[in-house]
């Protein structure tokens, strides 16, 4: 960093100090942050036999098109626009961060990061009836009558995919007309229930309650006796039947295959749906056949009135009702 036109013996001593000075120009985290980004343009431009002090603003321009196709990070992007300017203005160079053809980049990149998301589709009551009946016979296995009592229990209690992976058999009553899930890990509990989650025995097909006993008979748990097994469990196949390991669960990300894998078995387009459609497709429905706001919150257990919107779809009748209810 020192030129190599001072000779001064004092003049180089000063010079010595002067890194220092300029690092502590900034936090130390900001420093650390903005050195790891510095050092990442380095190493790319080094393998693109690119010089990166100074840089030329078009080769800037392509790094971010780089990271943004590769890291789809809208910090990682703004981390490299920072550290690229700090790296050349400790040295005392202009940034090519400056030029607009770099600026016009970068801020495209953070236009494309915050365009709204796709959402997911709920799960609507035709599909998850699907999901049923295709393994309501005698030759269904254990594996697909987990996945069907997953289904049938994240649309009825509007579980997170996480809030069932966490329920053992000990936060489960069998009542007789009702079941209750005792949610110890629940993300939110804004409503005085104590995470506790109720659900009618219907005596119809599709009977949350029902299957869910039966799926524990025939994976042959009790509910009392085996209270600390996982309920969403890991299922060995031995010569004749899956049995159920009593002190393994299932990963998420096991869930999402699993998911994915039944739903193109049923010749389901699984790319319209993810693991929350459960979630909103059974709020949806109790929306649109009108059950309360408070209620869905209640059921649901969401704090505000934004979340809960948000797993919501309203179907044509209710959005065409809004007219009807203007009079006119």
């Amino acid at each position: 960093m020192i030129p190599g036109d001072v000779h001064s013996e004092e003049l180089r001593t000063l010079g010595q100090t002067l890194p220092k000075l300029i690092e502590r120009g900034r936090a130390d985290a900001t420093v650390n942050k903005y050195k790891t980004a510095w050092q990442k343009w380095v190493e790319w431009g080094g393998k693109k036999g690119i010089t990166t002090r100074p840089a030329k603003p078009f080769y800037i321009a392509l790094y971010f098109t780089f990271m943004f196709t590769t890291e789809a990070k809208k910090g990682a992007i703004t981390s490299a626009f920072y550290g690229i300017r700090w790296g050349h203005h400790i040295v005392g160079l202009p940034s090519p961060t400056d030029n607009e053809l770099v600026k016009l980049t970068f801020e495209g990149c953070l236009r494309s990061f915050s365009a709204p998301k796709s959402k997911k589709e709920p799960i609507s009551i035709e599909v998850l009836k699907q999901i049923v009946d295709s393994y309501d016979s005698e030759n269904s296995n254990a594996l697909d009558q987990r996945f069907k009592v997953l289904s049938l229990l994240c649309f009825a209690c509007f579980l997170r995919i996480n809030e069932i992976l966490k329920i053992r058999l000990k936060h489960i009553k069998v009542k007789q007309n009702h079941l209750e899930l005792f949610l110890e890990h629940s993300k939110t509990d804004q409503h005085r229930e104590r995470n506790t989650v109720y659900i009618t025995r219907t005596d119809t097909n599709y009977c949350p309650v029902t299957h869910t006993v039966n799926f524990l008979k025939n994976v042959n748990l009790d509910v009392k006796l085996d209270s600390e097994a996982f309920f969403i469990l890991t299922l060995h196949k031995t010569k004749k039947r899956h049995v159920a390991s009593k002190t393994k669960g299932i990963s998420y990300t096991r869930v999402y295959d699993i998911f994915h894998e039944h739903l193109s078995k049923l010749k389901i387009d699984s790319s319209s749906y993810g693991l929350h459609s459960f979630r909103s497709g059974g709020a949806s429905v109790a929306a649109n056949n009108g059950v309360s706001d408070r209620q869905i919150s209640k059921h649901g257990r969401w704090s505000t009135e934004v979340a809960r919107n948000g797993y919501i779809k309203d179907n044509k009748k209710r959005r065409l009702d809004v007219t009807v209810a203007l009079g006119l």
